[in-house]
């Protein structure tokens, strides 16, 4: 019997994406995130209007709220628009802004952004292609 456990950790891989206006981040592809929108490390998050302005390794951003995301059982988080870049692909995509201390990456690409850049897990070989 496979435990959840397993899956869970066979289904993601860590990487690195480049996110326009921030640069380079680590990031970890997640076959099982099916939320409405990728993650990015943020804090001290200050909303003012339809503004956010948040740390992202010691320097301050700011960009406009495109809507928020509102996950069971967590804070309210605020989506922006960020242009995403993989390989020599790149894509538009909402993100959400949360603190992801406790995480192994700054970033995490939920199932809608794969598939917009066409990544393909190998798990077996830590590895992740496009196509």
């Amino acid at each position: 019997m496979i435990r959840l456990q397993d899956i869970l950790r066979e289904s993601s891989i860590l990487d690195t994406i480049t996110i326009s206006d921030i640069g380079r981040v680590a990031c970890k592809w997640d076959t099982g995130n099916t939320t409405k929108a990728s993650s990015l490390h943020a804090t001290n998050m200050q909303v003012d209007g339809n503004q956010v302005t948040w740390l992202f390794n010691g320097h301050t951003y700011s960009a406009e709220i495109t809507g928020y995301s509102e996950p069971r059982g967590k804070a309210r988080r605020p989506i922006i628009t960020k242009q995403i870049t993989w390989k020599d692909k790149t894509v538009t995509v909402p993100v959400a802004l949360t603190d992801r201390s406790n995480n192994t990456a700054d970033f995490l690409c939920n199932m809608d952004l794969m598939q917009q850049l066409g990544i393909q897990l190998d798990t077996a070989n830590k590895r992740a292609y496009s196509n």
